[in-house]
């Protein structure tokens, strides 16, 4: 029977595996480690994966897959310095390791330096050219690249086509802009993405909240390149030209060159800069300014042609162009009544809907008289959605008008209900993001043919153009 010292020396001779062995050689125990790190990375351990690489780089420092191991540990815990630190001492040891490289590429794109990037991706390639990480590190390289200089605003006129209309893209990160039209101060999100495998590189871009429309819009496409004064990375970019060029809807092959009615040369700039409501206006009393509010909506109505909705028999073309009178006359409606403060536009929409019109001068009956008039000429409105001017005298049409108040009244609380159960307050600023003045007629004209819109779907797409019509377009 063995003593209890024999036993506790029998114990003592089983071999420990995580004890190293006195006579394990360095290189020996530092390949050992270096299994340990592989399989904890495996395993998510990160950084008992790093503990184990920094051992046996202690034990063999010119092993230069050490080196690489450990850069890629400290990649996933965003060490993102002491990765590219650990990549070029691999890259030091051994030139011609292509994964060495592919640890420099990648570290430098997870900082943002993607220009450095390249030029490790293409010295990784010269050794390894077959190496699939380093062909996707450059494309990602590239298309950071190209990234980075459309960071920004530009701003272009689209064609007469399209509208004729300024428009300002803000490019905020890699994958958001921010899309905004002269007159308008409702911008719009979107997310975009653009592909720079294509030549030319290809741009998609899908507007992000759009509410009160009566459909999904779907994404549209086009090409997209920055023209540079010249081909030295040291250049200005002040003097860039973006170019943008977008198909008509997307059952239309996206475009390959710069030209056509979807093209829109932009510079940078620093956006719009709305001024407020006319001096000269303002010091004016409240009836002169209603009068000059109505009798420039008097203009601007004449000055377009009858609206009708895109209809499902339409052809793309058809639809595109019933979309631009749209777009046409929110931006005229726009730009007439920011020459007016919030309360006179207010205060316009109230006279316009007013039923009984015998207290008003005689002037003002027969300005609000016209204005009805055209918006049912326009197709605005039908005959009996606002009162005529001698409505007052007849029942019918008032019971007509009062019929179309509840309505839009009903439109209104549904709307409020939706926001107070969203949580959202809206903006801070009231005069943003708010239907002003008759622009609501708009809104109307949007809620009477929803049938039409939705029929028509995706087919209606023309844009930047439509996006912006429908969000000014949204229903109440």
């Amino acid at each position: 029977m063995a003593t209890a010292e024999e036993s506790q020396e029998s114990h003592d001779s089983v071999p420990d595996p995580d004890r190293p062995c006195d006579d394990e050689e360095p290189k020996e125990r530092a390949e050992r480690l270096k299994k340990e790190g592989n399989d904890l990375l495996t395993q998510n351990k990160f950084q008992e994966a790093i503990d184990r690489y920094s051992e046996a780089i202690s034990l063999d420092p010119a092993n230069h897959v050490l080196y690489s191991n450990r850069s890629a540990a400290r990649i996933r815990v965003n060490a993102l310095e002491d990765a590219l630190g650990d990549a070029e001492e691999c890259v030091r040891l051994k030139e011609d390791f292509g994964k060495g490289w592919g640890r420099k590429a990648g570290a430098l794109l997870q900082l943002r330096r993607p220009r450095e990037a390249l030029q490790a991706v293409d010295r990784g390639l010269q050794v390894d050219p077959g190496n699939a990480f380093l062909q996707g590190a450059r494309k990602e390289a590239l298309k950071q690249m190209f990234l980075q200089r459309l960071r920004g605003k530009w701003r272009g006129t689209v064609s007469q086509q399209m509208g004729g209309y300024e428009q300002v893209f803000d490019f905020v990160d890699d994958t958001k802009m921010h899309v905004s039209v002269e007159h308008s101060d409702m911008p719009m999100d979107v997310k975009y993405d653009v592909d720079v495998d294509q030549t030319p590189h290809t741009l998609q871009m899908a507007a992000v909240n759009m509410p009160g429309m009566p459909f999904p819009v779907p994404p549209w496409r086009g090409v997209i390149r920055i023209v540079p004064e010249d081909d030295s990375p040291d250049t200005d970019r002040a003097n860039d030209q973006l170019h943008v060029n977008t198909s008509m809807d997307p059952f239309s092959p996206v475009p390959s060159t710069f030209e056509g009615i979807g093209f829109v040369s932009m510079r940078r700039s620093e956006g719009f800069v709305h001024e407020g409501p006319d001096q000269d206006v303002l010091s004016l009393s409240e009836e002169q300014q209603l009068e000059k509010y109505f009798e420039g909506f008097i203009e601007v109505l004449e000055s377009v042609e009858p609206l009708d909705p895109p209809m499902p028999g339409d052809s793309p073309e058809e639809s595109g162009a019933k979309v631009q009178k749209q777009v046409q006359l929110q931006l005229k409606i726009s730009k007439h009544e920011r020459r007016f403060s919030k309360s006179v536009c207010e205060k316009a929409q109230v006279v316009a809907k007013q039923v009984d019109n015998r207290d008003m001068p005689s002037k003002m009956a027969d300005i609000v008289k016209r204005v009805r008039e055209l918006l049912v000429e326009k197709r605005l409105i039908s005959p009996d959605s606002l009162p005529t001017a001698n409505s007052a005298d007849n029942p019918s049409s008032t019971v007509s008008s009062r019929k179309t108040e509840e309505r839009q009244a009903a439109r209104q609380t549904e709307a409020a209900a939706a926001d107070s159960s969203s949580g959202d307050k809206g903006p801070d600023n009231k005069e943003e993001g708010k239907d002003r003045g008759l622009r609501v007629v708009l809104s109307s004209w949007a809620g009477e043919h929803k049938a039409a819109l939705a029929g028509v779907g995706v087919a209606v797409v023309v844009g930047v153009g439509l996006l912006v019509a429908m969000r000014l377009l949204k229903t109440e």
